[in-house]
């Protein structure tokens, strides 16, 4: 286990070269923050470690007990108590604080001194062992990230380079990848919607919550597709989740939303309302991203490169959507893909010609489609969208985040990756369709390559991309 450091460790006074030894604070040799780090200190809601970025003594990487990592400052944090409660100082901010000293109110946690494990604690004593051991692969993974970053920087093509792939993929875990809130997508103009469908909350308690938070506008679940107001979430029945009494479960549909600090606060809130009253994921449930539609041209020709791009890695994209709270299994296994069906049904052979909107509509597929370009068709009054059907549900922000980023990407790349733009030779010219890696692929991953310098030319989308596909595996055939 990797050994603990103590806040005096941290701030241990120490003289810089060539000092004369003067006063703390002066230029000659106070205390000196040593960012090398992790450090671990004891809060009120337990001990969080803490790692410094880089050697930048003013931004850390917080991470809790249950797993969250938080990105922290003296004065900011990404947790919810600092963005969605608006708590002045955090626990993270204080234990940051306090390792840079600026605060000792309290005192570290210092080394264990472990009890017997026949006396009772050994159970404990394994679990913050694995505990430990947990955070410092974390830890490895983000200091990897930055030395990708400092050596790469973006724009690195990892399925021409298997240096820099080696070295992204040993930094994609995905407990190192942060939830954020400013320049997530890689448009600010792209729009975006969301459908989280859960099972199991008492709906009267989530629907009280969501009002008084002024999400909704009722204090009610309301009937499928009944009651949307602009600019605010719906909470409704499905029959595919809802119980037959009404009591629980249900689906909870956004406005139409950009990508602003605001979006993803509310998304984090809503996940934790609906978890703090009972609601989970099951293999029932789905978490369907909506992309508006305006970037696409209407001759077509942007048509027919999204439908390339998704057919073509339809694999990757079952196997990505399988990943986080699902633990590699997609919830399509249950009913022949129903809800999620695989495109590539739908379409025979890759498309020669340039269609219009209107001939690709009509002939590919319905609105169970695992891309869903027809939503209209069946509800003339809704936003003009591109349907993502093929996610799982899951109530953890950080995995709907990276779902929203691989969808916008996915539209934004149709609309950019012509065949003189250098992504344009990533876009697939035959299918990859469900279950085609199944058996035969193994550590084959040339597929996901290909398609995350397709979709992403920042290396923080291509890796959190990759993390979330490790966590997944390659799904049956429908």
């Amino acid at each position: 286990m990797p050994k603990r450091r103590s806040l005096e460790d941290a701030i241990r006074p120490r003289r810089r070269p060539g000092s004369g030894g003067g006063g703390a604070g002066g230029a000659g040799g106070g205390p000196v923050l040593d960012t090398s780090g992790p450090y671990t200190v004891e809060t009120d809601t337990g001990p969080v470690r803490i790692m410094f970025s880089g050697r930048d003594s003013n931004r850390a990487y917080v991470m809790t007990d249950p797993g969250s990592l938080y990105v922290t400052t003296a004065d900011s944090c990404t947790c919810p108590d600092f963005q969605i409660r608006r708590n002045p100082v955090c626990s993270h901010m204080d234990a940051l604080r306090r390792v840079q000293g600026l605060s000792l109110s309290a005192g570290p946690v210092s080394p264990e001194n472990p009890r017997d494990p026949h006396e009772g604690g050994g159970t404990e004593i394994l679990r913050a062992e694995a505990r430990e051991r947990r955070s410092e692969e974390v830890f490895q993974a983000l200091r990897r990230a930055e030395e990708f970053e400092q050596r790469y920087g973006d724009n690195i093509f990892i399925s021409e380079d298997d240096a820099a792939l080696r070295s992204l993929w040993d930094a994609a875990v995905w407990d190192s990848i942060p939830y954020e809130y400013e320049h997530v997508l890689d448009s600010p103009d792209i729009t975006f919607g969301l459908e989280i469908e859960f099972q199991h909350g008492i709906n009267a308690d989530i629907a009280r919550e969501l009002y008084e938070a002024g999400l909704i506008p009722y204090r009610e679940i309301q009937g499928y597709h009944q009651g949307r107001v602009p600019g605010y979430w719906a909470f409704e029945r499905d029959g595919s989740v809802t119980s037959s009494d009404r009591r629980y479960g249900g689906e909870i549909v956004s406005p139409v939303f950009r990508d602003t600090p605001e979006t993803w606060r509310q998304i984090q809130q809503i996940t934790e309302i609906v978890k703090r009253h009972g609601g989970q994921i099951t293999q029932k449930t789905g978490g369907h991203v909506h992309v508006g539609r305006a970037i696409l041209d209407e001759r077509g020709t942007k048509y027919t490169r999204l439908l390339k791009t998704y057919i073509g890695f339809e694999d990757v994209y079952y196997r990505i959507a399988a990943g986080g709270e699902s633990g590699g299994r997609h919830r399509g296994q249950d009913d022949a893909y129903h809800y999620a069906q695989p495109a590539r049904r739908y379409w025979v052979g890759m498309p020669r010609e340039v269609w219009r909107p209107q001939t690709v509509r009509a002939r590919f597929g319905d609105h169970y489609s695992s891309l869903n370009v027809c939503n209209q068709a069946r509800y003339p009054k809704a936003p003009p969208t591109i349907e993502f059907r093929v996610f799982n549900g899951t109530l953890d922000p950080k995995q709907i985040q990276t779902n929203v980023k691989i969808a916008t990407a996915t539209v934004l790349a149709a609309a950019r990756a012509t065949e003189s733009s250098p992504r344009g030779r990533f876009v697939p010219t035959e299918a990859m369709p469900l279950g085609a890696s199944f058996w035969t692929s193994g550590e084959d991953h040339s597929a996901v390559r290909r398609m995350a310098d397709l979709l992403f030319t920042r290396s923080k989308d291509k890796r959190a991309l990759l993390a979330l596909y490790k966590t997944s595996r390659w799904q049956p055939r429908g």
